[in-house]
């Protein structure tokens, strides 16, 4: 019951700021990004935390930036496979945390890239820091497929490096960080998802961060 508790799988890989630990919407379980997979932790009454049995679960993949999702009877996390360019996802049992491969994989540019994501009831983002830009997903409320958003990816002026990407509740406005310095905002049409407006404002900061 010793805190700090070790993870199994290795470091992720992480370029800075990009989530690698998420929590599911009730609060039950931890998904923890790693060098081999998903590793997934229960958090008992106590606090105390737990690594659930077979993680971390495959594809082996190395994992960046991570985001959960309620779909019907399980949560499904999204996963940045920095290596390959992807994302990948899983499926989550609610009541074990056992965590099952949906054999999924979407493009999201240059392969070493990507790092952040988001996701919210509708729609999914991804960063690549590499391209310098945003790929935008509409969620299958049903199946939690993913698929592209008109005019998919977007670029932001001034933003050369983002590494994260965050969304306002309402997920009208989407903003994204710059390790160049600055933010980039978007807003976010209803409907299809499709990022407009695309603008950046600077700060005195080297490197900024967006946490959400």
């Amino acid at each position: 019951r010793a805190s700090p508790r070790s993870v199994p799988g290795g470091d992720p890989l992480c370029a800075g700021n990009c989530q690698t630990l998420v929590a599911d919407p009730k609060g039950k379980f931890l998904f923890a990004a790693t060098a081999t997979g998903l590793a997934v932790i229960e958090i008992e009454n106590d606090g105390n935390l737990l690594i659930v049995g077979g993680s971390p679960f495959g594809p082996a993949v190395r994992l960046n930036g991570l985001t959960v999702v309620r779909k019907g009877k399980v949560f499904r996390v999204y996963g940045v496979d920095i290596v390959n360019g992807t994302i990948v996802a899983w499926d989550i049992d609610k009541r074990t945390g056992t965590a099952t491969s949906a054999g999924v994989s979407y493009a999201i540019g240059t392969a070493g890239g990507p790092v952040g994501i988001w996701a919210g009831k509708k729609y999914l983002y991804a960063v690549n820091q590499t391209d310098a830009t945003v790929y935008g997903f509409v969620i299958d409320k049903r199946n939690g497929a993913l698929s592209p958003v008109p005019s998919s990816p977007t670029s932001f002026p001034g933003i050369t490096s983002p590494t994260n990407v965050t969304v306002d509740r309402k997920e009208r406005v989407l903003v994204v960080n710059d390790l160049g310095g600055g933010y980039g905002y978007a807003d976010i049409r209803k409907g299809t998802g499709e990022l407009q407006g695309a603008t950046s404002v600077t700060s005195p900061s080297m490197a900024t961060a967006v946490i959400g």
